[in-house]
Formats: structure tokens, C-alpha cells, sequence
């Protein structure tokens, strides 16, 4: 019988930072540095509108 791939855990975080140096210090030095850690998927929020959800910030 084959066997299944193992289903990776997956964190989802909400974190603010000052600007995009700040994240990529995060991700590239904290997240990155973490034994495991083969990937991140990262998404930009422009703007909370009532906290109702995030604005996606789109490339134009």
C-alpha cells in the first residue's frame, strides 16, 4: 500500500511591522533560521477596514 504524504502543520500569525525591512528581517532571520522550516507564505494587508477583515493589497 503507499503511503500518504505527511500533512505539514501550518501556523497562521497576524503580525505588524513598521515597514517591508522589518519583515524581511523576520522572516528571512527568525522563521527562516527555525530547524523545519522549508517554506513561508506571506501576505501584504494594506489597510483593517473596521476589523471585518484585511484589505489584500493588489499589484496594479
Amino acid at each position: 500500500m503507499p503511503r500518504r504524504p505527511r500533512a505539514s502543520p501550518g501556523i497562521l500569525a497576524f503580525l505588524e511591522f513598521a515597514d517591508g525591512g522589518h519583515l524581511h528581517r523576520y522572516l528571512t532571520e527568525r522563521i527562516g533560521a527555525l530547524s523545519g522550516v522549508h517554506r513561508a507564505e506571506t501576505e501584504i494587508v494594506a489597510q483593517w477596514i473596521k476589523r471585518v477583515g484585511p484589505l489584500v493589497a493588489t499589484r496594479a
